[in-house]
């Protein structure tokens, strides 16, 4: 039998499977077959290998919401494997005799390919799902931990190192939940608790699939507590692998939480080129630095945003607006007061009906407020009635009046929890700039 591979697109875990046949395999084919003994022992290792550890992680993989008993049925359902790969498999997981091993032998390079076919390698994208994850000074020293535990063979680190990332998970999201049961529950080594707690973050399919296997972990802490001289070395790996997934998974990545985007003068995504968003933690601030080619000589205005997961949801960051109209007989008193001043920028235009319409924008909604007071008291209530008038979310707005041709650049910045975002660049001025990096307006108080 040949147990030779070509290298193909298949993923990490894949690989892990393939490597514990192909390990498994080549064992057994080099010792003595007539001894009974260790052919008992190899046979229970082969139902280990496929039973509870590839032909489960196949199933998980090919969905993750489905409970499955037979593997090798659903497998073949599936269309994975044959009906006749499916029984002889069937027969290897349930079997108890020692005939398995040639058995084993037969579905080897069937079982590779299934697994080739299933584990597949893809880009995953990463989702805006809003974990605050660790930090990569933590992240790297329970990725050691973990490497530790696995090369000691010390199973019990490796699900207290799993515990361990899972409660730092859940303090860091945990909103008003009772940080005390959180501790409670990686104390007792919930790793169940903890890993449903966090359910709502796994929200890829990808990370669907390791909230599963978590799960399945939490199901083998029983077995593992015990008589840990169940837990074979097969197991042991694919623990380890759950565990590396896990601390990945767990990893601080700012894109998770705040997104920013640029847009043109009709609202059109804006083609350029953008770094990756960055982190500075002490300043608790998200930045992202952006080259926009401008074309002509014309002045260029882009509308910046920042999709925010902000309290359990998605929120646009940007500036604020507010528009009122008037009829032609206010427009010399609209001209005897300023109220464009460097926090407010006032823009007018001609309706079809012959009114003004005065846009007031902002990077803050109180600067709006104050405008539109302004406006009540000099013009009325009966032509500015703030209870009618609203001041909406919109883009914060930049302009460029260079009139030279090229790369331009800016770079778009949002503080945790203001109401609005702000910029740097030598090139582009925002349009009704105020302080939009100050934290005392909450965003979360600002909606309406």
């Amino acid at each position: 039998m040949c147990l030779l591979f070509q290298d193909c697109e298949v993923d990490e875990r894949g690989k892990m499977h393939i490597d514990h046949l192909r390990e498994l395999a080549v064992e057994i084919q080099s010792l003595n077959r007539e001894d009974p003994h260790l052919m008992e022992y190899f046979s229970m290792q082969i139902r280990t290998l496929c039973r509870d550890s590839i032909l489960k992680d196949c199933c998980i993989e090919l969905d993750a919401d489905v409970s499955v008993e037979n593997y090798p049925r659903f497998l073949s359902i599936r269309q994975q494997v044959t009906e006749d790969v499916a029984l002889k498999l069937e027969t290897i997981c349930s079997s108890s005799t020692t005939s398995i091993i040639e058995d084993f032998f037969s579905m080897v390079p069937f079982l590779i390919q299934a697994i080739k076919d299933i584990f597949r390698k893809e880009n995953h994208l990463t989702v805006q799902n809003g974990l605050r994850g660790l930090p990569k000074e933590s992240v790297s020293q329970h990725e050691s931990k973990v490497r530790d535990a696995f090369r000691n063979k010390d199973i019990f680190r490796l699900v207290y190192e799993v515990c361990r990332v899972l409660e730092s998970l859940c303090l860091n999201n945990c909103e008003k939940h009772s940080t005390e049961e959180i501790e409670n529950w990686s104390e007792s080594l919930g790793i169940w608790n903890m890993a449903e707690f966090l359910r709502k973050f796994f929200q890829s399919r990808q990370d669907g699939k390791l909230h599963k296997r978590l799960q399945l972990f939490s199901r083998s802490l029983r077995r593992i507590s015990e008589d840990v001289r169940k837990i074979k070395e097969i197991e042991m790996r694919y623990f380890y692998n759950v565990s590396l997934n896990l601390i990945k998974f767990a990893t601080f990545d700012p894109s998770k939480l705040v997104r920013f985007e640029i847009t043109d003068s009709t609202n059109s995504p804006v083609t350029c080129y953008s770094e990756a968003i960055k982190y500075d933690r002490p300043h608790d601030t998200f930045s992202q630095q952006f080259e926009v080619r401008k074309e002509s000589e014309d002045e260029l205005e882009l509308g910046a945003t920042a999709r925010v997961h902000l309290d359990g949801r998605i929120r646009k960051v940007g500036a604020f607006e507010s528009a009122i109209v008037l009829s032609p007989s206010s427009e010399e008193e609209l001209a005897s007061f300023p109220i464009s001043t460097p926090q407010v920028a006032v823009k007018t235009e001609r309706t079809g009906s012959g009114n003004l319409r005065v846009l007031l924008s902002s990077t803050r909604r109180k600067t709006i407020s104050e405008a539109l007071c302004v406006l009540q008291r000099e013009l009325g209530d009966d032509i500015v009635d703030r209870g009618q008038v609203k001041i909406a979310e919109s883009h914060l707005k930049v302009c460029c009046f260079f009139e030279a041709v090229g790369l331009v650049r800016l770079r778009l910045l949002y503080k945790w929890r203001s109401e609005a975002i702000s910029v740097e660049s030598k090139d582009f001025v925002v349009i009704g700039e105020s302080s939009a990096t100050d934290p005392s307006t909450s965003a979360s108080d600002s909606g309406g």
